[in-house]
């Protein structure tokens, strides 16, 4: 009976052991070369949704048309949002006609206390009746030099269309070179520190506000190297011949669309290509493409 019982308890084991590595299949992983899983599109199109309505607002200080954001986010997608795609983008937001007129408005806001467009026809009618009035004979030049820096303002948007190399330079001199600045800003002193501050973000040292300041009054002097000995001479070098101007371009965009200063080498680089260049467009695609502004980081 023993026998029999431990005949049996053996077969149950038999039973149990075959059960249990049978169930037990094995599975060999095959690697297939090149066989790269699709990416997940989900987040990417989310970005570059977003990066097509932040650069319109950037740019044009308005969200794109439902036109405009579908031409954008398709141009961005085509090209897997990479630098090429968004230059491309860019420049179809800065080709639009409202480009320009926003830049003006902007300065005008910023550097002329939002003087209106209108005011400046006003004034320079205003001129041109005192140049017929026998009492102003005396201040004849004093009034014909206005009005043609009265006339070097109105016709901005002229300058800007030309779309030439330092439009958006030459564009910040003649904001700094006209009747209404000159009231804003009164005095030699005055004249100069607010240059600085509107255009380089920093005030002038000791030396330069006294440099600065003879050759606006008419003395030869020295500013940033160059010099000078008058008032014209002086908004020539800051503008369009120094080093300064182009620096605080740099500043002025990285802290209004990344909302930092840029470092040692973007600032290097970027003045530089700017101060070669003149293409204010190119500045602003270099800061609007990066993938801090994008969102990728």
């Amino acid at each position: 009976m023993v026998k029999m019982k431990n005949i049996f308890l053996g077969l149950l084991c038999s039973v149990w052991l075959l059960a249990t590595f049978s169930s037990c299949t094995k599975y060999e992983e095959t690697l297939i070369p090149g066989n790269v899983p699709p990416p997940d599109t989900t987040v990417s199109e989310v970005i570059m949704q977003t990066y097509v309505n932040k650069a319109y607002i950037s740019v044009l200080g308005r969200k794109p048309t439902a036109n405009e954001f579908l031409e954008g986010f398709n141009l961005l997608k085509q090209g897997n949002l990479n630098r090429v795609s968004r230059w491309a983008f860019l420049e179809s937001v800065m080709d639009k006609p409202e480009y320009f007129p926003r830049l003006y408005q902007l300065a005008r806001q910023e550097y002329l206390n939002d003087l209106d467009t209108n005011e400046i026809g006003t004034t320079k009618m205003l001129f041109q009746y005192y140049l017929n009035q026998p009492e102003y004979t005396a201040y004849v030049p004093q009034l014909q030099n206005e009005i043609a820096r009265l006339d070097s303002l109105q016709d901005i948007s002229s300058l800007l269309n030309a779309n030439q190399p330092f439009a958006i330079a030459k564009l910040h001199k003649r904001c700094a070179d006209n009747y209404f600045y000159d009231q804003l800003n009164m005095g030699t002193f005055n004249f100069v520190t607010s240059c600085f501050e509107h255009f380089l973000f920093r005030a002038p040292s000791d030396l330069e506000l006294y440099n600065g300041s003879q050759m606006v009054d008419g003395f030869s002097s020295t500013l940033f190297f160059q010099e000078g000995g008058t008032k014209n001479e002086f908004l020539a070098i800051f503008f369009l011949q120094g080093d300064a101007y182009f620096q605080g371009q740099v500043e002025d965009l990285f802290k209004r669309f990344l909302f930092r200063n840029p470092s040692s080498e973007e600032m290097v680089q970027l003045s530089m290509q700017y101060r070669n260049s003149g293409d204010y467009k190119a500045l602003q695609k270099e800061i609007l493409s990066k993938d801090e502004y994008v969102g990728l980081k």
